[in-house]
């Protein structure tokens, strides 16, 4: 039985495309728990202002400008990945191309 290699080119994308997957399901995951530690940090910001108890804890803007730099981070870590694999993708199919023209 004869084994085929999977060419260069089709493994950059796979490895690409799950890079990306990846890194965007992070962000994703991260958003969500960001979302939900700001709901609580502003009920008791709430408190705070209006009962003072709850006071101490985390600000909701902190949480918030934390979050825009690591979603930062995911931004530039998917072009990052992209760029990457778009370059290992076209390279691979150029030498495939360049092998098949000297026969």
């Amino acid at each position: 039985m004869m084994r085929r290699r999977i060419p260069l080119w089709a493994a950059a994308v796979a490895v690409t495309l799950a890079l990306l997957a990846a890194i965007g399901t992070a962000g994703l995951v991260d958003h969500t728990l960001k979302g939900r530690r700001m709901d609580r940090a502003e009920v008791s910001e709430w408190y705070c202002g209006h009962e003072q108890r709850r006071c101490g804890g985390p600000s909701s803007k902190g949480i918030e400008d934390a979050w825009n730099q690591r979603e930062r981070g995911y931004q530039i870590a998917l072009g990052f990945v992209a760029a990457v694999g778009a370059a290992v993708t076209i390279a691979a199919r150029a030498r495939l191309s360049s092998r098949r023209l000297r026969g």
